[in-house]
């Protein structure tokens, strides 16, 4: 059963791992964000819909498709498909710059 305290504020995690051309590229990332709104039935009840960061930058979760990059004027996602990218919410967690990393190698990883 869902808690009926509903998150506040928390990180987004975007991992990446791809190849371009030759070029492997990988990296980490955390966001502070701040809920903008909540899931208000079923097993997500008080659980975090949608996100935005610092920078006005929103992240919206829907359950075929996990946690994306939203634009909100337009009500459209970032599509992530074909890009190596994760992105996972934590609530009630303030990121931990020291571990993010962004890595580009020549042809081996």
């Amino acid at each position: 059963m869902a808690s009926s305290n509903k998150p506040i504020y928390g990180t987004i995690s975007k991992y990446y791992h791809f190849a371009m051309d030759g070029e492997y590229s990988s990296g980490y990332n955390e966001i502070n964000v701040e809920v903008t709104e909540w899931w208000k039935s079923g097993a997500t009840k008080n659980e975090a819909k949608e996100v935005k960061t610092e920078h006005n930058v929103y992240y919206r979760h829907t359950k075929a498709n996990g946690w994306r990059e939203y634009c909100k004027p337009y009500k459209t996602f970032t599509n992530k498909n074909y890009t190596g990218s994760i992105i996972n919410f934590t609530p009630n967690r303030k990121a931990e710059t020291q571990y993010q990393y962004t890595r580009v190698n020549l042809g081996d990883w």
